[in-house]
């Protein structure tokens, strides 16, 4: 069939962005594209069924573009709400969120709201350093970091982050420090495994002549460190990595190294946590996070993704969270259901009772929940 596609502006406090959103010719994709002013920002594609009827995979299609359109746009009105609470948090995720869409200002301001709410939230530091790198201001991310890091002294991610973006300000020697560091507290971690072998690989193209010995250690450790991420991530298993460590192979080193350092600007998290966010900011400030059928796909995502990392801690304790919001649900539906029998047989004493309990207890537990989404 013909290609499918949709078109719209986003309102976006008055920046000119546009939302694009087709189908692909391979693959069974289809893919939302954000422009501003004709550049292009972001993308986010999702799989459809292969076997849909033309009708079908239309009203899909139409629904996914409208829904990226309403969570892009939702994103700047919450944020004028967000500010009014004063909640670093939310200015937090909020932050994450503009930052998935590649809307990199916006992003900086939310994270810079949360710091002036909090200046020992780390994960705003971390984040606000990935913005500036994606912008390009290394040094910035670098100084952001370093305040990150006297504060979250034990933290890899920033000391990860920090190493990469002193890998992209060509100051190697400290690149290493940082990144090694890191690995002291976890010794496990692939990008950090990954951004040595980039550190080690680029020493390895641009030590000097007559440091043969050095030039040697710099290509082992680049092979080692790229070796070991690779078994520890399967998000470094991929075509690409592949195609890099054929062009060392091939003596193509340059080109080997420009691909590697490609692959991981483009290479994701283990987990992705903005899904997280976008139900967290809606169930708190949007029109419809407290319906629920928007309740009920939010676990079902939460309880596929345990499936496929049971191990991830986040997971459990967002779905310990959606546990209580969900039974706050069902206290309110108990609370409405003791009332009616009340109303209809006013000496229906077993219904009062049951009333008058849900009651008071249901202002406690709301109490809780209040004190958890917190």
């Amino acid at each position: 069939m013909a290609r499918i596609n949709f078109s719209d502006n986003v309102e976006a406090r008055g920046r000119n962005l546009h939302l694009q959103t087709n189908t692909l010719d391979e693959n069974n994709h289809m893919v939302s594209t954000l422009f501003d002013g004709g550049r292009v920002l972001a993308k986010e594609d999702k799989v459809y069924q292969e076997d849909l009827a033309d009708d079908a995979l239309q009203n899909e299609v139409m629904i996914f573009h409208a829904d990226r359109k309403e969570s892009i746009e939702r994103l700047y009105l919450i944020s004028a709400r967000v500010k009014t609470m004063r909640h670093a948090q939310s200015m937090h995720m909020l932050g994450c969120l503009f930052l998935k869409w590649h809307l990199i200002d916006e992003a900086i301001s939310e994270f810079e709201y949360a710091l002036n709410q909090d200046d020992q939230y780390g994960d705003a530091y971390l984040n606000l350093g990935r913005a500036y790198i994606l912008r390009g201001g290394f040094q910035e991310a670098i100084e952001i970091l370093q305040k990150g890091r006297n504060i979250a002294t034990n933290y890899p991610d920033i000391q990860a982050e920090l190493g990469y973006a002193y890998l992209l300000n060509h100051q190697h020697k400290e690149a290493i420090d940082m990144l090694e560091a890191a690995l002291k507290i976890n010794a496990s971690y692939a990008d950090v495994h990954y951004l040595l072998a980039l550190v080690f690989f680029y020493r390895f193209l641009h030590e000097e002549s007559g440091q043969d010995d050095n030039i040697e250690h710099f290509k082992d450790r680049t092979i080692e460190h790229l070796n070991r991420a690779v078994s520890l991530s399967k998000r470094y298993r991929i075509k690409a990595v592949g195609e890099g460590v054929l062009f060392i192979k091939r003596g193509e080193f340059e080109a080997g190294y420009r691909k590697l350092l490609d692959t991981q600007e483009k290479i994701g998290p283990e987990l992705d946590k903005t899904f997280h966010y976008e139900f967290y900011l809606n169930f708190l400030y949007g029109q419809d996070g407290r319906n629920h059928k928007y309740l009920d796909q939010y676990r079902a995502t939460l309880e596929q993704l345990l499936r496929e990392h049971p191990d991830y801690p986040d997971l459990h304790n967002y779905l310990g969270v959606t546990s209580l919001i969900q039974s706050r649900e069902h206290i309110n539906r108990a609370i409405h259901e003791f009332r009616t029998a009340n109303q209809l047989n006013p000496e229906y004493q077993e219904a009062a009772r049951n009333l008058k309990l849900t009651e008071n207890d249901g202002k406690g537990f709301l109490l809780l929940l209040r004190a958890v989404l917190r």
